[in-house]
Protein backbone atom coordinates (compact mmCIF):
# COMPACT_ATOMS: atom_id res chain seq x y z
CA UNK A 1 0.00 0.00 0.00
CA UNK A 2 1.57 3.51 -0.88
CA UNK A 3 0.46 6.48 1.13
CA UNK A 4 0.46 9.67 -0.38
CA UNK A 5 1.61 12.55 2.19
CA UNK A 6 0.80 16.03 1.73
CA UNK A 7 1.15 19.01 4.22
CA UNK A 8 2.93 16.69 6.43
CA UNK A 9 0.04 14.04 6.99
CA UNK A 10 -1.54 11.17 5.57
CA UNK A 11 -4.00 12.15 2.61
CA UNK A 12 -8.08 11.10 4.06
CA UNK A 13 -9.95 8.57 1.82
CA UNK A 14 -11.84 11.05 -0.04
CA UNK A 15 -8.71 12.85 -0.98
CA UNK A 16 -6.88 9.62 -1.74
CA UNK A 17 -10.27 9.05 -3.93
CA UNK A 18 -9.89 12.17 -5.56
CA UNK A 19 -6.38 11.78 -6.35
CA UNK A 20 -7.24 8.21 -8.07
CA UNK A 21 -9.72 9.82 -9.60
CA UNK A 22 -8.33 12.55 -11.29
CA UNK A 23 -5.59 10.42 -12.50
CA UNK A 24 -7.48 8.11 -14.29
CA UNK A 25 -9.25 10.53 -16.06
CA UNK A 26 -12.61 10.47 -14.51
CA UNK A 27 -12.16 14.35 -12.76
CA UNK A 28 -11.58 16.99 -15.44
CA UNK A 29 -11.19 20.60 -15.42
CA UNK A 30 -14.87 22.08 -14.95
CA UNK A 31 -13.69 24.23 -18.05
CA UNK A 32 -14.07 21.57 -20.22
CA UNK A 33 -16.47 18.76 -18.66
CA UNK A 34 -19.43 21.07 -16.87
CA UNK A 35 -20.50 20.82 -13.37
CA UNK A 36 -23.04 17.98 -13.62
CA UNK A 37 -21.24 15.31 -14.95
CA UNK A 38 -18.64 15.62 -12.35
CA UNK A 39 -18.64 13.11 -9.82
CA UNK A 40 -18.78 15.33 -6.25
CA UNK A 41 -16.85 14.21 -3.18
CA UNK A 42 -18.35 14.94 -0.03
CA UNK A 43 -15.98 17.48 2.26
CA UNK A 44 -13.13 16.04 3.70
CA UNK A 45 -12.42 15.59 7.44
CA UNK A 46 -10.86 18.31 8.80
CA UNK A 47 -7.39 17.30 10.00
CA UNK A 48 -6.80 17.08 13.76
CA UNK A 49 -3.69 18.63 15.03
CA UNK A 50 -2.05 17.33 18.26
CA UNK A 51 -1.56 19.89 20.40
CA UNK A 52 2.70 19.64 21.71
CA UNK A 53 3.36 19.74 24.95
CA UNK A 54 5.58 21.83 26.70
Amino acid sequence: MRFRVTENRVMTGYELKASFLYEAGQIVDEAVDPIDHIERLPPAPTARRRRVSP
